[in-house]
């Protein structure tokens, strides 16, 4: 493999076999960005992670949001190629790496591990998953999606994507806004680089000979378990839905438009990012 790597690591999990055999990747920089604690980290991490590369974040907006900090510190643009990936990944292969760099071309601009989707109709129905994002694609707009579990770019890439469409959820509603942030980002991508631009380790979901991914350290989605809760989150997500769809029309009389600036108010006072 020729050319710098970086490996950006969820910090949450901290399961200690993940965190030992990214000790032992020789021939790459691995940087974890945490969302809890200092104090809430295991001793044993720092056995195998520098404490320089462990950088704690405010904990807002999942995996996604852990992805968009790194980001933010600049670190990337030292390195060719940059890895993302959850800590709750259990490692199968230690050439992962090398395996996923290896399929990145001029039309192919991201690997990930097992295949999440097949080529992915975007139907107004589902427009709730952009409501946040700098970019709504139309109506017909198809596009693949990755899990925030594993995947690479290189650095131009991410150069000229400049952010990752976060979901930040400041007020920690659901965990489920996660995958907002990944369908707006994902076809953020398709935007920019075509169809098809994305390739993956194995078309089998989440899992390849090299990496085999958890699903929130194996405590899965839950929804909100009250009833407030459910009737709270349906509510937001109907609001995104007609604000995406209001977006897409267009329409221009002064009634839309105030109309579709109060919408875009309500949403952002729950998912913009804290200051």
């Amino acid at each position: 493999m020729t050319g710098s790597v970086c490996v950006c690591v969820t910090g949450w999990h901290f399961p200690p076999a993940t965190f030992e055999k990214l000790g032992g990747l020789a021939e790459a920089d691995v940087y974890v960005i945490s969302h809890r604690p200092e104090d809430a980290i295991p001793a044993a991490v720092y056995d195998h992670i520098p404490a320089e590369r462990i950088l704690i974040r405010p904990n807002y907006g999942y995996d996604w949001g852990c992805f968009q900090q790194f980001l933010e510190t600049g670190i990337w643009r030292n390195y060719d190629y940059i890895v993302f990936m959850h800590d709750d990944v259990q490692i199968l292969r230690m050439d992962f790496m090398q395996a996923a760099i290896s399929l990145l071309s001029d039309q192919i601009i991201l690997v990930g591990n097992g295949r999440n989707s097949e080529r992915s109709a975007y139907h107004a129905k589902e427009g709730y998953w952009h409501a946040h994002s700098s970019w709504i694609p139309p109506i017909d707009f198809q596009y693949d999606t990755v899990r925030g579990s594993f995947f690479v770019m290189k650095r131009s890439t991410v150069a000229m994507m400049e952010q990752f469409e976060v979901m930040w959820d400041r007020r920690r509603w659901h965990v489920g806004f996660g995958n907002w942030s990944q369908r707006a980002s994902c076809a953020k991508l398709h935007h920019l680089f075509g169809f098809p631009c994305f390739a993956f380790l194995s078309e089998e979901y989440s899992r390849s000979e090299y990496l085999l991914e958890d699903e929130r350290g194996g405590v899965g989605r839950k929804p909100p378990d009250t009833w407030f809760g459910r009737k709270r989150f349906d509510w937001y997500k109907r609001l995104c839905w007609k604000y995406v769809v209001s977006t897409q029309i267009n329409r221009r009389t002064i009634y839309h438009r105030a109309l579709r600036a109060l919408r875009k108010r309500i949403i952002d006072s729950v998912i913009s990012r804290p200051v």
